[in-house]
């Protein structure tokens, strides 16, 4: 393997590492001078450079084209994760987004990096001649593609518009339906929690959402969290509790209760109870 290839590789697993390193900030609350710079590199920059590097994997374009190439491909990425996120049930939250796209990141890294590994082009031939290879570490110059290879690339271009087209229609489709369901009622979460006998809380969760949400909750004591649900999916309609046993039994103590829905790291309601 050249050193060129070892480059290239080294490149991709950094764009691996970064996308994994702002979904963590999506996740956490890390300062605003962290989570700006990660976030535009993840929206503008990382999505665009592996999935380049995916499908044109030793195509020579001078550092504008390449750059304006990784722009949009990344902006095409943006659009189709948010379209598609945003009209599950998940909601478009700064994990969600970052999620999907750290998950595109994954498959152009991986794909790119099989190319890599197998030091073969796609598709293949791409430069003129009998073999159709490329010299090792070196890039296919764009002047030497047959007609037959544009024909080829005009097909994965095709398919990927198609692809793109597909995603786009089903994201506006789910999240028109999401917006008509939502429109027929108020649609809110209730939470509540009361003291029990002997010494505890039983915390309880309604939804009253016009379709299916993904909740979560952590109960805090004196700033220490004594229990966390995972994700639980509520219908309309649907109620979760769960009672919750404190830690201080013979002193009084401030119990906050938070409600998390979908992804998001905000609460979306809290509640805090004096015990004892």
């Amino acid at each position: 393997m050249s050193r060129a290839q070892q480059r290239r590789l080294a490149s991709l697993a950094a764009a691996v590492l970064l996308a994994g390193f702002t979904y963590a900030a999506a996740e956490t609350r890390l300062p605003t001078a962290v989570r700006v710079p990660t976030g535009l590199l993840m929206s503008l920059v990382v999505p665009g450079f592996t999935v380049l590097a995916a499908i044109a994997p030793r195509l020579r374009l001078a550092l504008p084209e390449r750059a304006l190439a990784t722009l949009a491909i990344s902006i095409c990425a943006d659009i189709m994760c948010g379209l598609v996120v945003g009209g599950t049930r998940i909601g478009l939250t700064a994990a969600s987004i970052t999620l999907a796209l750290t998950a595109v990141t994954l498959v152009g890294a991986s794909v790119a990096a099989f190319w890599e590994i197998r030091q073969q082009p796609w598709p293949a031939p791409l430069c003129s001649g009998a073999s159709g290879s490329v010299p090792d570490g070196s890039e296919a110059d764009v002047s030497t593609v047959t007609p037959g290879h544009r024909a080829g690339w005009a097909v994965a271009v095709a398919v990927a518009a198609g692809v793109m087209a597909v995603a786009v229609v089903a994201g506006s489709t789910l999240y028109s339906q999401r917006s008509a369901a939502a429109s027929h009622g108020p649609s809110y979460l209730s939470l509540s929690a009361l003291p029990t006998q002997p010494y505890g809380v039983r915390v309880t969760v309604t939804s009253h959402e016009a379709g299916p949400v993904l909740v979560r909750v952590t109960v805090t004591e004196g700033g220490s969290t004594i229990a966390s649900s995972a994700g639980v999916l509520l219908k309309p309609g649907q109620s979760w509790s769960r009672p919750v046993t404190l830690l201080r039994a013979t002193t009084a103590t401030s119990v906050r209760t938070s409600l998390f829905v979908g992804a998001s790291t905000i609460p979306d309601e809290e509640t805090v109870l004096t015990v004892g």
